[in-house]
């Protein structure tokens, strides 16, 4: 009985610890996606103030348009 309850102990551990090293992957791979939507979403915002920042007149020298500035901010976050 004692040599059955400890080979369940056993199992039962690595089990858990398999479990736990499959959480440890899953949690960094998640904190991985959310630090990359940061750095997109931050370069975003830089890039589409630096847009709106600009005249109409500087914008249409780079072939872009106000009502551009958002699509090209997204892509350029990408």
């Amino acid at each position: 009985m004692t040599y059955l309850s400890s080979r369940r102990e056993r199992h039962a551990a690595k089990r858990n610890a398999e479990r736990g090293a499959s959480q440890m992957k899953w949690k960094k791979k998640m904190l991985g996606t959310v630090v990359n939507k940061l750095r997109s979403y931050r370069k975003y915002q830089e890039t589409y103030r630096e847009l709106s920042r600009l005249t109409s007149r500087e914008l249409a020298d780079l072939g872009i348009s106000r009502s551009e500035i958002s699509s090209v901010a997204r892509k350029a976050s990408v």
